[in-house]
Protein backbone atom coordinates (compact mmCIF):
# COMPACT_ATOMS: atom_id res chain seq x y z
CA UNK A 1 0.00 0.00 0.00
CA UNK A 2 1.31 3.38 -0.94
CA UNK A 3 0.63 6.47 1.68
CA UNK A 4 1.09 10.02 1.03
CA UNK A 5 1.68 12.71 3.70
CA UNK A 6 1.50 15.90 1.96
CA UNK A 7 2.29 17.99 4.90
CA UNK A 8 5.77 16.43 4.59
CA UNK A 9 5.49 15.76 1.23
CA UNK A 10 6.82 11.78 2.15
CA UNK A 11 5.46 8.83 0.52
CA UNK A 12 4.87 5.56 2.83
CA UNK A 13 5.08 2.26 0.93
CA UNK A 14 3.82 -1.04 3.28
CA UNK A 15 4.81 -4.24 2.22
CA UNK A 16 2.64 -7.30 2.90
CA UNK A 17 4.55 -10.12 1.31
CA UNK A 18 7.93 -10.78 -0.14
CA UNK A 19 9.16 -13.44 -2.77
CA UNK A 20 12.64 -13.42 -4.46
CA UNK A 21 12.61 -12.55 -8.42
CA UNK A 22 11.36 -15.05 -10.46
CA UNK A 23 10.62 -17.54 -7.92
CA UNK A 24 7.56 -17.95 -6.59
CA UNK A 25 5.78 -18.92 -2.80
CA UNK A 26 5.49 -22.77 -3.83
CA UNK A 27 9.06 -22.99 -5.09
CA UNK A 28 10.64 -21.72 -2.10
CA UNK A 29 8.14 -24.38 -0.08
CA UNK A 30 9.47 -26.93 -2.04
CA UNK A 31 13.17 -26.25 -1.96
CA UNK A 32 12.79 -25.83 1.74
CA UNK A 33 11.12 -29.23 2.65
CA UNK A 34 12.98 -30.95 -0.24
CA UNK A 35 16.43 -29.68 1.98
CA UNK A 36 15.14 -30.26 5.17
CA UNK A 37 13.67 -33.96 3.93
CA UNK A 38 17.32 -34.53 2.58
CA UNK A 39 18.96 -33.92 6.27
CA UNK A 40 16.90 -36.50 7.85
CA UNK A 41 17.64 -38.75 5.46
CA UNK A 42 14.41 -39.81 3.48
CA UNK A 43 15.88 -40.02 0.15
CA UNK A 44 18.64 -42.18 1.39
CA UNK A 45 19.65 -45.23 -1.18
CA UNK A 46 19.72 -47.52 1.98
CA UNK A 47 16.05 -46.50 2.74
CA UNK A 48 15.02 -48.04 -0.44
CA UNK A 49 13.33 -51.38 -1.46
CA UNK A 50 13.82 -53.43 -3.98
CA UNK A 51 10.75 -54.46 -6.48
CA UNK A 52 9.66 -57.75 -7.03
CA UNK A 53 10.57 -59.44 -10.45
CA UNK A 54 7.00 -60.38 -10.84
CA UNK A 55 4.43 -58.82 -8.37
CA UNK A 56 1.58 -60.72 -7.34
CA UNK A 57 -0.84 -57.57 -6.48
CA UNK A 58 -0.39 -54.37 -7.97
CA UNK A 59 -2.17 -51.24 -6.70
CA UNK A 60 -2.80 -47.74 -8.31
CA UNK A 61 -3.48 -44.82 -5.93
CA UNK A 62 -4.57 -42.27 -8.60
CA UNK A 63 -7.64 -40.98 -9.77
CA UNK A 64 -10.03 -42.92 -11.65
CA UNK A 65 -11.09 -40.45 -13.81
CA UNK A 66 -7.53 -39.06 -15.12
CA UNK A 67 -5.55 -39.91 -18.32
CA UNK A 68 -2.95 -41.40 -16.15
CA UNK A 69 -4.92 -44.26 -14.45
CA UNK A 70 -5.22 -45.74 -18.14
CA UNK A 71 -1.71 -44.77 -19.25
CA UNK A 72 -0.33 -47.03 -16.38
CA UNK A 73 -2.97 -49.68 -17.48
CA UNK A 74 -2.13 -49.67 -20.95
CA UNK A 75 1.85 -49.78 -20.29
CA UNK A 76 1.36 -52.63 -17.55
CA UNK A 77 -1.19 -54.96 -19.83
CA UNK A 78 0.98 -54.31 -22.68
CA UNK A 79 4.31 -56.16 -21.24
CA UNK A 80 2.36 -58.21 -18.69
CA UNK A 81 -0.92 -58.85 -19.93
CA UNK A 82 -2.17 -61.61 -16.78
CA UNK A 83 -1.11 -59.15 -14.19
CA UNK A 84 -3.35 -58.28 -10.76
CA UNK A 85 -3.73 -54.48 -10.89
CA UNK A 86 -6.59 -52.53 -8.47
CA UNK A 87 -6.96 -48.64 -8.75
CA UNK A 88 -7.51 -46.94 -5.26
CA UNK A 89 -8.82 -43.67 -6.22
CA UNK A 90 -7.90 -40.45 -4.52
CA UNK A 91 -8.13 -37.18 -5.18
CA UNK A 92 -4.79 -35.85 -6.78
CA UNK A 93 -4.93 -32.16 -6.94
CA UNK A 94 -6.97 -29.66 -4.78
CA UNK A 95 -7.37 -28.93 -1.30
CA UNK A 96 -7.26 -32.13 0.83
CA UNK A 97 -5.42 -34.19 -1.85
CA UNK A 98 -2.63 -35.01 -0.07
CA UNK A 99 -4.33 -36.31 3.34
CA UNK A 100 -6.12 -38.48 0.78
CA UNK A 101 -2.58 -40.00 -0.83
CA UNK A 102 -1.07 -40.35 2.20
CA UNK A 103 -4.42 -42.13 4.14
CA UNK A 104 -4.53 -44.84 0.83
CA UNK A 105 -0.83 -45.29 1.62
CA UNK A 106 -1.04 -46.05 5.16
CA UNK A 107 -4.30 -48.36 4.32
CA UNK A 108 -2.60 -50.27 2.12
CA UNK A 109 -0.06 -51.56 4.38
CA UNK A 110 -2.41 -52.08 6.90
CA UNK A 111 -4.22 -54.30 4.19
CA UNK A 112 -0.81 -55.69 3.52
CA UNK A 113 -1.86 -57.92 0.54
CA UNK A 114 -0.52 -56.03 -2.23
CA UNK A 115 3.70 -56.35 -3.85
CA UNK A 116 3.69 -52.67 -5.20
CA UNK A 117 1.97 -49.49 -4.84
CA UNK A 118 1.86 -46.80 -7.49
CA UNK A 119 1.24 -43.63 -6.57
CA UNK A 120 1.06 -40.60 -9.22
CA UNK A 121 -1.26 -38.01 -11.35
CA UNK A 122 -0.71 -36.59 -15.31
CA UNK A 123 1.38 -33.75 -16.09
CA UNK A 124 0.16 -30.14 -14.97
CA UNK A 125 1.72 -26.98 -13.25
CA UNK A 126 3.40 -27.07 -10.10
CA UNK A 127 -0.06 -25.93 -8.30
CA UNK A 128 -1.89 -28.94 -9.68
CA UNK A 129 1.05 -31.42 -8.47
CA UNK A 130 1.43 -30.00 -5.33
CA UNK A 131 -0.37 -33.00 -3.31
CA UNK A 132 3.06 -35.13 -4.24
CA UNK A 133 4.85 -32.07 -2.45
CA UNK A 134 3.13 -31.84 0.54
CA UNK A 135 5.23 -33.77 4.02
CA UNK A 136 2.53 -35.62 4.86
CA UNK A 137 2.84 -37.74 1.59
CA UNK A 138 6.76 -37.53 2.16
CA UNK A 139 6.30 -39.44 5.44
CA UNK A 140 4.06 -41.87 4.27
CA UNK A 141 6.02 -43.37 1.11
CA UNK A 142 8.91 -43.59 3.24
CA UNK A 143 7.24 -44.93 6.05
CA UNK A 144 5.57 -47.56 3.77
CA UNK A 145 6.57 -51.53 4.21
CA UNK A 146 5.41 -51.90 0.45
CA UNK A 147 7.66 -50.73 -2.43
CA UNK A 148 6.55 -47.33 -3.83
CA UNK A 149 6.80 -46.27 -7.33
CA UNK A 150 6.57 -42.47 -7.84
CA UNK A 151 5.24 -41.40 -11.02
CA UNK A 152 3.73 -37.88 -11.17
CA UNK A 153 3.72 -35.54 -14.41
CA UNK A 154 5.91 -35.84 -16.96
CA UNK A 155 10.24 -36.49 -17.03
CA UNK A 156 10.99 -32.69 -16.21
CA UNK A 157 8.20 -32.52 -13.23
CA UNK A 158 10.48 -33.77 -9.91
CA UNK A 159 8.60 -34.26 -6.91
CA UNK A 160 9.17 -35.28 -3.69
CA UNK A 161 7.22 -38.27 -3.92
CA UNK A 162 9.55 -38.83 -6.27
CA UNK A 163 13.02 -38.60 -4.30
CA UNK A 164 11.41 -40.59 -0.95
CA UNK A 165 9.95 -43.18 -3.54
CA UNK A 166 11.78 -46.65 -3.99
CA UNK A 167 11.44 -45.96 -7.49
CA UNK A 168 10.46 -42.86 -10.16
CA UNK A 169 8.89 -43.38 -12.96
CA UNK A 170 9.33 -40.66 -15.37
CA UNK A 171 5.74 -40.63 -16.71
CA UNK A 172 2.49 -42.58 -16.21
CA UNK A 173 3.43 -44.29 -19.15
CA UNK A 174 6.91 -46.09 -17.67
CA UNK A 175 5.37 -47.59 -14.94
CA UNK A 176 5.04 -50.84 -16.79
CA UNK A 177 8.72 -50.82 -17.79
CA UNK A 178 9.48 -50.53 -13.95
CA UNK A 179 6.37 -52.80 -12.07
CA UNK A 180 6.60 -55.61 -14.79
CA UNK A 181 8.90 -58.03 -16.94
CA UNK A 182 7.98 -58.28 -20.77
CA UNK A 183 6.13 -61.43 -20.37
CA UNK A 184 7.11 -62.06 -24.31
CA UNK A 185 10.61 -62.01 -23.41
CA UNK A 186 9.55 -64.25 -20.25
CA UNK A 187 8.09 -66.74 -22.65
CA UNK A 188 10.94 -66.29 -25.18
CA UNK A 189 13.47 -67.19 -22.47
CA UNK A 190 11.49 -69.95 -21.02
CA UNK A 191 11.29 -71.65 -24.66
CA UNK A 192 15.26 -71.09 -24.91
CA UNK A 193 15.66 -72.80 -21.47
CA UNK A 194 13.05 -75.77 -22.33
CA UNK A 195 14.69 -76.44 -25.93
CA UNK A 196 18.57 -75.99 -23.40
CA UNK A 197 17.00 -78.61 -20.80
CA UNK A 198 16.17 -81.09 -23.69
CA UNK A 199 19.49 -80.98 -25.47
CA UNK A 200 20.85 -81.79 -22.01
CA UNK A 201 18.67 -84.20 -20.98
CA UNK A 202 18.97 -85.86 -24.41
CA UNK A 203 22.94 -85.34 -24.25
CA UNK A 204 22.65 -87.07 -20.66
CA UNK A 205 20.41 -89.80 -21.81
CA UNK A 206 22.71 -91.14 -24.81
CA UNK A 207 25.78 -91.00 -22.60
CA UNK A 208 23.70 -93.38 -19.72
CA UNK A 209 23.05 -95.38 -23.13
CA UNK A 210 26.26 -95.96 -24.34
CA UNK A 211 27.65 -96.96 -21.04
CA UNK A 212 24.58 -99.50 -20.71
CA UNK A 213 25.79 -101.08 -23.64
CA UNK A 214 29.11 -101.06 -23.08
CA UNK A 215 28.31 -102.94 -19.85
CA UNK A 216 26.03 -105.57 -21.36
CA UNK A 217 28.60 -106.42 -23.71
CA UNK A 218 31.27 -107.09 -20.74
CA UNK A 219 31.84 -110.88 -20.16
CA UNK A 220 30.02 -110.48 -16.70
CA UNK A 221 27.25 -110.11 -18.46
CA UNK A 222 27.58 -111.99 -21.96
CA UNK A 223 29.38 -115.11 -20.35
CA UNK A 224 28.60 -115.12 -16.66
CA UNK A 225 29.55 -118.40 -16.10
CA UNK A 226 33.05 -118.05 -17.77
CA UNK A 227 34.33 -115.99 -15.29
CA UNK A 228 33.64 -118.74 -12.05
CA UNK A 229 37.10 -120.78 -13.12
CA UNK A 230 39.18 -117.92 -12.93
CA UNK A 231 38.12 -116.45 -9.32
CA UNK A 232 37.94 -119.95 -8.15
CA UNK A 233 41.25 -120.44 -9.05
CA UNK A 234 42.54 -117.08 -7.32
CA UNK A 235 40.21 -118.24 -4.28
CA UNK A 236 42.56 -121.87 -4.23
CA UNK A 237 45.42 -119.68 -4.78
CA UNK A 238 45.06 -117.01 -2.21
CA UNK A 239 43.92 -120.25 0.40
CA UNK A 240 47.34 -122.09 0.24
CA UNK A 241 49.15 -119.29 0.37
CA UNK A 242 46.89 -118.22 3.78
CA UNK A 243 47.43 -121.85 4.82
CA UNK A 244 51.58 -121.91 3.92
CA UNK A 245 51.62 -118.43 5.83
CA UNK A 246 49.80 -119.36 8.75
CA UNK A 247 52.13 -122.78 9.11
CA UNK A 248 55.24 -120.62 9.25
CA UNK A 249 53.62 -118.60 12.00
CA UNK A 250 52.81 -121.26 13.87
CA UNK A 251 55.92 -123.06 13.43
CA UNK A 252 57.64 -120.01 14.72
CA UNK A 253 55.53 -119.49 17.51
CA UNK A 254 56.36 -123.33 18.58
CA UNK A 255 60.11 -122.78 18.58
CA UNK A 256 59.62 -119.55 20.31
CA UNK A 257 57.88 -121.49 23.16
CA UNK A 258 59.94 -124.21 23.24
CA UNK A 259 62.82 -122.03 23.65
CA UNK A 260 61.17 -120.15 26.36
CA UNK A 261 60.18 -123.52 28.41
CA UNK A 262 64.34 -124.65 28.43
CA UNK A 263 64.94 -120.79 29.42
CA UNK A 264 62.09 -121.34 32.18
CA UNK A 265 63.29 -125.24 32.73
CA UNK A 266 66.66 -124.18 33.74
CA UNK A 267 65.78 -121.48 36.16
CA UNK A 268 63.12 -123.97 38.13
CA UNK A 269 64.27 -124.44 41.54
CA UNK A 270 63.49 -128.23 40.92
CA UNK A 271 66.13 -128.00 38.39
CA UNK A 272 68.64 -127.26 40.49
CA UNK A 273 67.64 -129.73 43.51
CA UNK A 274 68.07 -132.09 40.63
CA UNK A 275 71.37 -131.83 40.21
CA UNK A 276 72.15 -132.42 43.91
CA UNK A 277 71.22 -129.45 45.49
CA UNK A 278 68.52 -128.87 48.64
CA UNK A 279 67.17 -126.09 50.06
CA UNK A 280 67.00 -125.53 54.17
CA UNK A 281 64.62 -123.83 55.93
CA UNK A 282 64.02 -122.85 59.67
CA UNK A 283 60.47 -123.95 61.06
CA UNK A 284 58.92 -120.67 60.19
CA UNK A 285 59.94 -121.59 56.65
CA UNK A 286 62.35 -119.11 56.18
CA UNK A 287 65.38 -120.00 54.48
CA UNK A 288 68.43 -120.30 55.67
CA UNK A 289 71.73 -119.18 53.94
CA UNK A 290 74.27 -118.89 56.35
CA UNK A 291 74.76 -120.79 59.96
CA UNK A 292 74.28 -117.50 62.12
CA UNK A 293 70.72 -118.23 61.79
CA UNK A 294 70.65 -121.36 63.50
CA UNK A 295 71.31 -122.20 67.49
CA UNK A 296 72.02 -125.71 68.64
CA UNK A 297 69.17 -127.80 69.07
CA UNK A 298 66.81 -126.22 66.51
CA UNK A 299 64.72 -128.06 64.00
CA UNK A 300 65.48 -127.44 60.42
CA UNK A 301 63.63 -128.61 57.32
CA UNK A 302 66.01 -129.84 53.95
CA UNK A 303 63.99 -130.32 50.68
CA UNK A 304 65.96 -132.59 48.31
CA UNK A 305 64.61 -133.15 44.16
CA UNK A 306 62.47 -136.53 46.08
CA UNK A 307 60.88 -135.48 49.75
CA UNK A 308 62.57 -134.12 52.59
CA UNK A 309 64.58 -134.50 55.40
CA UNK A 310 63.85 -133.23 59.25
CA UNK A 311 66.84 -133.13 61.33
CA UNK A 312 68.36 -131.26 64.67
CA UNK A 313 71.23 -128.71 64.87
CA UNK A 314 73.86 -130.71 67.00
CA UNK A 315 76.96 -127.86 66.71
CA UNK A 316 76.88 -124.96 64.43
CA UNK A 317 80.41 -123.82 62.93
CA UNK A 318 81.19 -120.27 60.82
CA UNK A 319 83.15 -120.22 58.03
CA UNK A 320 86.77 -119.75 58.78
CA UNK A 321 85.97 -120.99 62.32
CA UNK A 322 86.05 -123.95 64.62
CA UNK A 323 83.51 -126.48 64.88
CA UNK A 324 81.47 -124.80 68.14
Amino acid sequence: DLTLYTRRGRYQLSVRSLEPRGMGALEIAFRQLRERLEKEGLFAEEHKKPLPFIPGKIVLVTSRSGAAVRDMLKSIFDRFPGANVSVFPVSVQGTGAAGEIAAALDALNFDGSFDVIVIGRGGGSLEDLWAFNEEVVARAVYRSRIPVVSAVGHERDVSISDLVADRRAMTPTEVGLIVVPDQRELLQRLDELRDSLVVSLTRIYSAAADRLAYAWRHPVFARPQAIIPPLANRLDAARARIDHQAGLVLTAVRERLKRALVSLDSLSPLAVLARGYSITRDKSGNILTHPGCLVVGQSIETILSRGRIISRVDAVTQEGEPDA
